[in-house]
């Protein structure tokens, strides 16, 4: 992963809102280094720059969503129930602090704390993409979804293998109980198929 693309991004969303890119720069290297953290085998700089490019491909150019994709997990804790909830507030006192409108840092905030059960409001037509993209990695070639399973495991190294078993087959089954993995069209379109054939392999296992 070039980390250069997604400054690019980052200084290119920074300047759209008006800001300055020398008092944004320290907040940029804050959340690089988040996302590098040792314990990070998949919520890592890749997982950011594929949920770019999946908006992308939707054609979704939305500054709230840039901005939630950046923040949405800034915080990142294998396990944790408020992983969510602390990203969203970093990205409250962040925005804040470089001085973003209001409304703006409250619908990122909304968008991030939506990833928790990625259960997208249908009238939310970028609400839906944006949670898509974030799960976009289950539609993958099996060869990267198998990738993907081996980085989230490394994720969970201490956690002994009867439990994240039970965990991660409950996650599946659950994902696969759903009506539509995929809330917008778009995505499931590209995904969905692809996407319960990966995770049933998986159950099945």
């Amino acid at each position: 992963m070039d980390d250069a693309l997604l400054k690019v991004r980052w200084d290119e969303l920074v300047t759209a809102c008006g800001l300055s890119l020398e008092k944004a720069e320290r907040y940029y290297h804050g959340l690089l280094r988040a996302y590098s953290e040792p314990h990070r085998a998949y919520h890592n700089p890749n997982h950011l720059q594929h949920v770019f490019a999946e908006l992308e491909s939707a054609g979704v150019a939305d500054t709230a969503v840039a901005w939630a994709v950046w923040y949405h997990d800034a915080i990142y804790r294998p396990g944790a129930k408020d992983n969510e909830a602390r990203s969203a507030d970093l990205a409250r006192q962040e925005m804040k602090a470089l001085g973003l409108a209001p409304d703006l840092v409250g619908r990122v905030a909304q968008l991030i704390l939506a990833t928790r059960s990625h259960q997208g409001a249908a009238a939310d037509t970028v609400e839906a993409l944006f949670l898509d993209a974030d799960l976009a990695i289950l539609g993958a070639a099996p060869d990267e979804y198998d990738n993907y399973k081996r980085a989230i495991r490394a994720e969970h190294g201490n956690v002994p293998s009867l439990l994240y078993n039970r965990g991660r087959r409950q996650f599946l089954r659950q994902m696969l109980q759903r009506p539509r993995i995929f809330h917008s069209d778009h995505f499931y379109a590209r995904y969905e198929q692809r996407a319960r054939a990966n995770m049933a392999e998986e159950l099945a296992g």
